[in-house]
């Protein structure tokens, strides 16, 4: 059974995923599970001490010479997929595409759960981490949602 307790929890993680996601600068990316896990790893390593709030729900497993695994990162991208806010080209080599839509979407519903100051880092973290996700070329593929 769940409670509020975790049902809270479950939600600011997956707004605060939604918001990284909604402030990413391009459509497509070509990390997998674990590299968005790593990639919003040393964004806690980088922004905890300041925002402690933001990863507080957030767990990683990290192992020598792999990328790090996070459930709830691994959670969110299975829930994109499963609702059709994101598309997934060539599963055997993930491209994700996060339309303009998507993305819009996902700002208009979460941005009134955080400050403008918490708004603000966030914006800047989806910045730092587009390196790390590995930007795919346009494919010509859109996503209608």
């Amino acid at each position: 059974m769940i409670t509020a307790g975790e049902t809270t929890r479950a939600e600011k993680t997956f707004a605060f995923l939604s918001l990284l996601v909604a402030y990413l600068p391009e459509d497509h990316y070509t990390a997998d599970a674990s590299k968005w896990a790593t990639a919003i790893s040393d964004l806690r390593i980088m922004y905890e001490a300041v925002y402690p709030h933001l990863f507080r729900w957030l767990h990683f497993r990290h192992m020598p010479r792999a990328d790090s695994y996070s459930p709830e990162v691994s959670n969110f991208l299975s829930f994109l997929q499963f609702a059709d806010a994101t598309a997934v080209h060539n599963p055997g080599f993930m491209t994700m595409e996060f339309g303009p839509n998507t993305r819009q979407v996902l700002r208009e519903r979460f941005e009134r759960s955080f400050s403008s100051e918490d708004i603000g880092a966030i914006k800047e973290m989806s910045g730092k981490m587009v390196s790390k996700l590995g930007v795919s070329p346009k494919n010509g593929v859109s996503l209608s949602s």
